[in-house]
Parts: structure tokens; C-alpha cells; sequence
């Protein structure tokens, strides 16, 4: 084999050797890109995670009291009471529309109820609540059932009184639930006229057409999941 021949031959085995190291380089060099457009994807991709739930636990260490609302309502509270409320946009003269001012309010407050801890017996409590109420609807230290009127009540570890005091679909009822060390946990449950079915079946179907808004049903439904939750500490 002349020199010309061998130099050719070594050329083409040189050229062979490197064209298999060039395809080697290059295709690790597209795994690793391949490899980092898949970690990029990955990345945007959302990650699956348990619903959050949908309550809020509330403690006020003051009062010892803690219990599970919906997000849904607004907290407001002291040291001393808590309220919690809903509203919708819709233009009224107010949850009790029989005061017989002008003013319109622009949103409807669907939803309000009220905790406080008050010291004393039942009976006590009651007393200074509700100055108004006959003698004898009172028994000693606690109160006497009358039906539709006072009624008793339970919800969880809660037992005790419902009290109405309204008339033609406004005011409120007023829970008293007698607690460790002579106390009264008293929580009240605003009613609203627009949906207590007192007013024109209109009213009440304009009412129930906006979006978010919270039934005479739901509220009653909502108002005894948070009173089944409620922890003294």
C-alpha cells in the first residue's frame, strides 16, 4: 500500500472517529436540553394541593370562647363581643322596614348575629336583657317554657333557651346558654324582614335573585354549624 493510500485511509479513520465523538457531544448536549425544557415544564405546571377550607376558626382569649365560621362573613369584635355579618347590594331602608324614614341603604344586610358572655344565672341574665318579661315566666333561677315564645335549644354541647322578641318579620332572637362558673353565653340572631316572608313574595324573589345572597333557610342552616362549634377555654 503506497503512502498516498495509507494517508487517505488514516484520514477517512480519523474524520469516522470523529464524526462519532461529534454525535455523541451533540447528543448528550439534547438530552440536557431536553432535560431542562422537561424540569421547565414541571415547574409551570400547578401543583395539586387539598381544597382549603372554607371556615375560619375565631378565639378570644378574653371571653374563652372560640368557634368555626364560614369565610363567607365579616368578623368584627372586643374583647368582650363578637358579630358577624353578610351583606348583598341591594337598595333598601333597612333589615326592619317599618320605622317609616326615607334613608335607603345601598346593601342588605342578610346575615347578623351577635356572642357575648354575660355573668349570673340564666334568670339574671335574662332579667337584665329583657327587663320587660313577666314574672311568671320565670322558675326560681331559670325560665319557663312557652312554646313559640320561649323555647328550649340545643346545638352541640349547647343547651339551653331561645327567646323571640320581633314582630312582622323584624327583630331577633336572643340564645341564652348557661356556661361554667355562673355564665351565660348569650348570642343573638338578627331576622330580616325582606326574607322573613311577612312582606309582598316580590320583594323577596328581587331579594333572592342576587347573586351570594343567603336565605332565610341558609342563615338558620349556617347561624347552628357555628353554634355546634363552639368551644370554651
Amino acid at each position: 500500500m503506497n503512502d498516498r493510500l495509507k494517508s487517505l485511509l488514516m484520514i477517512l479513520i480519523f474524520v469516522f472517529l470523529a464524526s462519532g465523538l461529534t454525535l455523541t457531544v451533540l447528543s448528550q448536549i439534547q438530552a440536557y436540553r431536553d432535560q431542562q425544557v422537561y424540569l421547565a415544564t414541571q415547574a409551570t405546571l400547578p401543583v395539586h394541593r387539598l381544597p382549603a377550607s372554607s371556615d375560619r376558626l375565631y378565639l378570644n382569649p378574653v371571653m374563652g370562647l372560640s368557634f368555626r365560621y364560614p369565610a363567607i362573613l365579616a368578623l368584627s369584635d372586643t374583647s368582650t363581643s363578637v358579630e358577624l355579618t353578610h351583606q348583598i347590594p341591594f337598595k333598601n331602608h333597612g333589615t326592619c322596614d317599618m320605622k317609616g324614614d326615607t334613608a335607603v341603604y345601598d346593601n342588605l344586610t342578610d346575615f347578623r348575629a351577635s356572642f357575648k358572655i354575660v355573668e349570673g344565672t340564666v334568670a339574671q341574665v335574662v332579667k337584665q336583657l329583657s327587663p320587660y318579661m313577666p314574672k311568671e315566666n320565670f322558675a326560681g333561677d331559670t325560665l319557663k317554657l312557652s312554646p313559640g315564645f320561649i323555647d328550649e335549644y340545643e346545638a352541640g354541647n349547647l343547651r339551653g333557651f331561645a327567646i323571640y322578641e320581633g314582630v312582622e318579620g323584624c327583630g331577633h332572637t336572643i340564645y341564652y346558654f348557661p356556661i361554667a362558673n355562673n355564665r351565660v353565653l348569650v348570642v343573638e340572631q338578627a331576622m330580616v324582614q325582606q326574607l322573613s316572608g311577612v312582606l309582598s313574595s316580590d320583594l323577596e324573589k328581587q331579594v333572592l335573585a342576587v347573586p351570594g345572597v343567603i336565605s332565610r333557610e341558609k342563615n338558620y342552616e349556617i347561624f347552628d354549624k357555628i353554634l355546634k362549634t363552639v368551644q370554651f377555654n
